[in-house]
């Protein structure tokens, strides 16, 4: 089934059902429940310290909740080993962190093609790939420069890039524009939804900026770990 088929069907990517985490002196979520469709985007909203974050880790198989469950693609990473749920991660997740977090001593064509590389896939058809998404993302000329080198908006760049570069059916975003300005962070934001939405691809967006939530379809605010509201924006 094509994913533009899944869109008009309903079928869900990412299933989260009745999930609870806690930490030592915290809980963090308590009962969430949630379903992103093939080509949706969903900006999740809330106070620092609501479970934004935690939910998002959650959702990419980062963290195994206490009770509930998550399925990515029909697949339900607590009935999976560990070797077995990292694998849907890296072939059906693409995740982008608040500062990108790209290995400073690897070059950005290196940093993009590394999910690849760990998933075995051929070093030359790995790098093809990464020139290619660079290419994508509109920052070519920074294949063989090292993150150190880079603007806080350029390695963002390159953190889509490398999120996207194995073809994920889910896209997971943290404050992807919350180090940038605000001309940098529409760029960025434009970018990422023009990608997810042209391939079908479900994307989920942890954010504080009012702007970032209004681009989403669906807009999910958390308060005190669980959902307070949900609100369909298109």
């Amino acid at each position: 089934m094509s994913q533009d088929n899944e869109r008009r069907e309903g079928t869900s990517v990412l299933t989260v059902c009745d999930v609870q985490y806690a930490y030592p002196r915290t809980t963090a979520l308590r009962g969430v429940s949630l379903q992103v469709q093939a080509g949706e985007v969903v900006a999740v909203t809330g106070r620092s310290g609501s479970g934004k974050s935690t939910l998002l880790h959650v959702c990419g198989g980062l963290l195994r909740p206490q009770s509930g469950t998550v399925s990515i693609a029909g697949q339900q990473l607590e009935a999976l080993d560990d070797s077995a749920a990292s694998a849907v991660r890296r072939r059906q997740v693409g995740i982008i962190l608040q500062h990108g977090q790209l290995v400073p001593e690897l070059s950005v064509v290196d940093n993009v093609s590394l999910p690849l590389v760990l998933d075995a896939h051929q070093r030359a058809a790995a790098r093809a790939l990464a020139l290619d998404w660079l290419d994508k993302v509109g920052v070519p000329e920074l294949a063989d420069a090292f993150p150190p080198e880079l603007s806080g908006g350029q390695a963002q760049c390159v953190a889509v890039a490398r999120a996207l570069v194995t073809g994920p059916r889910l896209v997971l975003a943290d404050e992807p524009t919350g180090s940038m300005d605000a001309d940098g962070g529409d760029r960025l934001l434009t970018l990422l939804l023009e990608q997810c939405r042209s391939a079908g691809r479900a994307l989920v967006v942890v954010t504080h900026d009012n702007r970032v939530a209004a681009a989403a379809d669906r807009e999910i605010c958390l308060v005190d770990g669980v959902v307070e509201h949900e609100a369909v924006l298109r």
